[in-house]
């Protein structure tokens, strides 16, 4: 991941060149699991937001440090 940005109602994943295929597959396995979660995927990023308390659990499962563990 190249960076991560707080967008109104959750968080915002840019990918490097040559990694969509990976988040499309995270992006995919995600909707199965979590249906509360509204994805926008425009080429090497992904917007996810949900509404309410959903956007501190978006930015707590996704940032950068939730994804280094």
């Amino acid at each position: 991941m190249l960076a991560q940005e707080r967008v109104p109602g959750g968080l915002r994943l840019i990918v490097g060149a040559g990694a969509g295929e990976e988040l499309n597959a995270l992006i995919d396995a995600e909707r199965i699991c979590c249906s509360w979660i509204t994805f926008a995927v425009d080429g090497e990023s992904v917007t996810m937001t949900a509404p309410g308390d959903g956007e501190e659990v978006l930015v707590h499962m996704f940032s950068v440090d939730a994804l280094s563990r």
